[in-house]
């Protein structure tokens, strides 16, 4: 039999071994679970971590999209519908009356399956006896699929209040409700589409309503006035009276080239129109389904012209 001594660091050798042991062990699973975490991390999931809360294969997580043969079908099989591009025209438009300019616009018209916005602000120029004055305005135009106008309206402000109004225009199957401050008056309607006259921008939707009738030679369309000017024309002119008829009609009269005002002189081939609103009479020139100008007939010091800025910036003349 050993002696006591040697048994005893025999018994604190294998202690220590075991102690040892131990520690390995703890370190060497840790740094295990560690690796693994690692993995799982890098996309390399763990049977475990699925049966924890993951979605087992083929069962899509919330908030993530599907694999492109799930997205291009329903449920039931059927292919989705494609998604609906909107077709978005922005531009300038100016107009000038007896030589110096009246409005300048800017304008955003939006056009989809289920119909047209228009969104504009510009300045509208004034000139009371001897004293110039600005207003300005924002205007929104909507217009359902059918080109009949859904709801108009219209916010101005002009110097120490002189032009300020606040138009709302709810429209409905057979009247109009027109809220113009604090009065609110109501207007019977056409049951097909008709011109709502709002700013010079609201001859956008011309050319659209052509275009969507197989670009008809003629085109006859009431007229709603929007009051955007006051409830009364600001003067006597043919032009200014216009804002007031309660009929339009447009007319293709041949092709046309505009010329560019300027030193540039650029050309464009367009689609020529007359244009009758009340007494008001106008060469309306169209390109590719857009409003490009008008000059109002006949030419000469009291012409009312409009313009696409963003294409001739000082204007046009007829080749």
């Amino acid at each position: 039999m050993r002696p006591l001594w040697q048994r005893s660091i025999i018994y604190l050798t294998l202690v220590v071994l075991s102690v040892a042991i131990g520690i390995w062990a703890i370190l060497y699973f840790d740094l295990a679970g560690h690796v693994l975490i690692s993995l799982d991390s890098n996309g390399t999931a763990s049977s475990e971590s699925t049966a924890a809360g993951a979605p087992p294969t083929g069962q899509q997580q919330p908030g993530v999209s599907s694999s492109p043969e799930q997205a291009a079908s329903s449920p039931k099989g059927k292919p989705n519908p494609p998604p609906v591009r909107a077709k978005v025209e922005r531009g300038r438009l100016i107009a000038r009356f007896k030589g110096r300019v009246i409005s300048d616009e800017q304008f955003q018209l939006t056009q989809t399956i289920d119909g047209l916005e228009l969104i504009s602000q510009g300045k509208f120029y004034l000139r009371l006896l001897i004293v110039n004055a600005t207003i300005n305005y924002s205007q929104q135009i909507q217009w359902g699929g059918d080109f009949r106008p859904q709801r108009y309206s219209l916010v101005a402000r002009g110097p120490l209040g002189l032009g300020d109004r606040s138009i709302q225009i709810e429209i409905g199957l057979q009247q109009a409700t027109i809220i113009n401050g604090n009065s609110k008056t109501r207007r019977p309607l056409p049951s097909g589409p008709f011109f709502l006259a709002g700013s010079f921008s609201s001859y956008l939707v011309l050319p659209k309503i052509l275009s969507a009738h197989a670009q008809a030679v003629r085109l006859e369309l009431p007229v709603l006035p929007s009051g955007w000017r006051g409830e009364t024309a600001p003067g006597q002119g043919v032009s200014e009276r216009a804002d007031l008829a309660s009929s339009l009609t447009l007319e293709r009269t041949g092709a046309a080239t505009l010329i560019g005002n300027g030193p540039e002189a650029k050309q464009l081939q367009v689609e020529r129109y007359s244009l009758k609103i009340g007494e008001l009479v106008s060469d309306f020139f169209i390109k590719d389904n857009r409003f490009i100008g008008s000059l109002s007939q006949p030419a000469g010091p009291d012409q009312l012209s409009v313009y696409r800025a963003d294409i001739f910036p000082q204007g046009f003349h007829l080749k």
